[in-house]
């Protein structure tokens, strides 16, 4: 299981990952810490980044994580 830190999953959920990356990322499940989830949030509420948590997709991954 690989245990990802806010700025690796902020960048798999844009998509934004390098093809060795995305390979290494599909070959094992995913973790997260709790407070990965209030980071996300957060960067958004503020616009810092870039990502819809309502999207169905980006739902659909997030719900996928171990935390």
């Amino acid at each position: 299981m690989l245990n990802l830190d806010t700025h690796i999953l902020i960048h798999a959920l844009q998509g934004s990952l390098k093809t060795s990356e995305k390979k290494l990322l599909a070959s094992q499940p995913w973790s997260i810490s709790a407070i990965v989830l209030w980071e996300l949030s957060k960067l958004v509420q503020l616009g810092r980044i870039a990502v819809n948590l309502d999207d169905p997709e980006v739902k659909v991954r997030l719900s996928g994580i171990h935390v």
